[in-house]
C-alpha cells in the first residue's frame, strides 16, 4: 500500500477512535456499563443508590432468599450469571440472588413500589408494584390482597417476589429458561424480561451479576 493511502487510513482510524471515545465519555455510567459499588464488604443493590432509606427492602430481600437459599440449590443454568456460584460461602450465594431480583426489579417498575399497570384485557390481571406482579392466592410468606394494594407494599412486593422466584427455580433447577408458552422454566416463568424473545433482557440480568466482585 502507498504511503499516502497508509496515512490517510490512520487519520481515518484515528479519527473514528476519537469519536468513539468521545461518545462514551458522554454516555452515563450505567449505559457504558454494570458497576458494582461494595460496603462493608456487602453488594450495595441498585435501589439504594441515593436512597439510603431502602436499605430496609435490602435487609428484607436477603433475609427472604437465605430462608429459601437451600431449596434454590445451585441452578444448572447459575454460571451464566455468576461462573463460580458453586464455590461460593451462603452469603454470597444470597447476593447474587439479591442481585438478580433487583435488576428485575428495576426493569420492571424503575424502583417505584406503586407502580400499577393496568391489565390489557378484560381477562387479563392488573401488575403492581417493585416486581410488577400480579395479584394471586397467598401463602406463609406472601400476602396477596387486592383491597389493600398489597403488592405496592415495597416489603410485600419482595416478599412475594422472593416466593415465586425460589418456586420456579426450585421446581425446575434452573434460573431462567424458555422462548414460548409452555416452555417457561425457572423464574421466566413469572417475568417475561427473563424468557427468550424480542423483549428479553436476561443478558442485562446476567451482566449486572457478573458485576459482582466475587462472580468472575
Amino acid at each position: 500500500m502507498p504511503t499516502t493511502h497508509i496515512a490517510r487510513f490512520t487519520q481515518k482510524v484515528s479519527a473514528a477512535a476519537l469519536t468513539l471515545g468521545l461518545v462514551l465519555s458522554s454516555m452515563p455510567v450505567a449505559a457504558q456499563g454494570p458497576a458494582t459499588q461494595m460496603m462493608n464488604g456487602r453488594p450495595v443493590l441498585a435501589w439504594e443508590v441515593g436512597h439510603p432509606e431502602r436499605k430496609i427492602w435490602s435487609t428484607r430481600l436477603r433475609e427472604r432468599i437465605y430462608k429459601y437459599l437451600d431449596k434454590m440449590g445451585t441452578p444448572a443454568d447459575i454460571a451464566d450469571y455468576c461462573p463460580n456460584f458453586a464455590e461460593l460461602p451462603r452469603a454470597r450465594r444470597v447476593d447474587v440472588w439479591a442481585q438478580i431480583a433487583v435488576t428485575i426489579a428495576g426493569q420492571e417498575s424503575d424502583f417505584v413500589p406503586g407502580l400499577v399497570v393496568p391489565a390489557k384485557s378484560p381477562r387479563g390481571k392488573d401488575r403492581a408494584g417493585l416486581f410488577q406482579l400480579t395479584y394471586g392466592k397467598s401463602n406463609k410468606v406472601c400476602t396477596y390482597d387486592p383491597a389493600t394494594a398489597s403488592l405496592t407494599n415495597p416489603l410485600e412486593s419482595i416478599d412475594c417476589a422472593v416466593s415465586r422466584m425460589q418456586s420456579g427455580v426450585a421446581r425446575d433447577g434452573l434460573v431462567a429458561q424458555g422462548a414460548r408458552s409452555g416452555e417457561y422454566r425457572g423464574i421466566a416463568r413469572t417475568w417475561k424480561s427473563m424468557r427468550i424473545g424480542k423483549d428479553s433482557r436476561k443478558a442485562d440480568v446476567q451482566a449486572a451479576v457478573r458485576a459482582l466482585p466475587f462472580c468472575g
